[in-house]
């Protein structure tokens, strides 16, 4: 059992091996969104990760397209 990964799960750690400033930036390349803030990202589980993030989007992307 490896320890490091089992407690970064209890606490409700950020996952080993994602980037969050990549992942921040891939949020704020699509279309329409223009800023984002409270990013929070989780492990789970082990194999479950989950993520929340206040996203702002242009005036005119209510489309569906997000």
């Amino acid at each position: 059992m490896n320890t490091q990964i089992d407690v970064s799960a209890m606490i409700s750690g950020v996952p080993r091996g994602l980037d969050v400033v990549k992942i921040k930036e891939a949020i704020l390349k699509v279309n329409g969104v223009l800023k984002i803030h409270n990013l929070r990202i989780w492990c789970l589980t082990m194999n479950k990760n989950a993520i929340a993030v206040h996203v702002t989007i242009g005036k005119y992307c209510h489309d569906g397209t997000l």
